[in-house]
């Protein structure tokens, strides 16, 4: 789903910047928990920002904002694509 997020926001003219990190998890305790893959992608057009992270391959959390103080503090453009994502709508390429 990374892939194809970054490729539509890409498309819809947003500037497109993956993460990707490897590590441990915190168990229940505070400890080091299994080795899982992460996957942040940040997104950028304007004054609007927007980010969407999975975890071990799954979907964790995206959320977006505003850098301009005079705008409502959420991008509309990639409110409909975050949703879409995060429904399954759609699907990882690679």
């Amino acid at each position: 789903m990374a892939a194809r997020l970054a490729e539509a926001a890409d498309a819809a003219g947003w500037a497109v910047q993956a993460t990707y990190a490897r590590g441990t998890k915190l168990d229940r305790q505070g400890g080091p928990g299994k080795v899982v893959d992460s996957l942040a992608v940040r997104l950028r057009r304007g004054p609007d920002r927007g980010v969407a992270v999975w975890s071990g391959g799954v979907f964790y959390t995206g959320w977006t904002w505003t850098t301009d103080p005079v705008t409502v503090p959420v991008a509309a453009a990639y409110r409909p694509l975050l949703a879409r994502v995060v429904s399954g709508a759609v699907r990882d390429v690679a």
